[in-house]
């Protein structure tokens, strides 16, 4: 688990890896999905309006993460981060086990 500290004033991406792969194929690249990424108080369950829109990335190490711009979050709390992948019929939502940290 790793904490990202973010300065209430600030506006960075935060990337959250996603690994993907599809069993019947075996294809690994989730860039044709639509992904969304939620920040909610930690210890709560994100609803619909909590998502906002992501984009896909590669990281220096060469994995997949779903990137969103974060700003706007003033309490000084610690943020539960969760991923949402669009895959039609399928919809997949997972739980980092990162947290977001604003100071």
């Amino acid at each position: 688990m790793a904490i990202h500290y973010v300065d209430r004033d600030s506006v960075e991406y935060l990337g959250v890896r996603v690994v993907y792969r599809n069993t019947a194929t075996g294809a690994t690249d989730p860039t044709a999905y639509t992904v969304t990424v939620a920040l909610v108080l930690a210890g709560t369950r994100p609803v619909s309006g909590d998502y906002q829109s992501a984009s896909w990335a590669l990281n220096a190490d060469g994995h997949y993460v779903a990137q969103r711009l974060v700003s706007g979050l003033t309490a000084s709390a610690s943020y539960d981060v969760y991923v949402k992948v669009a895959a039609s019929p399928e919809t997949w939502v997972g739980k980092s086990p990162d947290t977001v940290a604003v100071r």
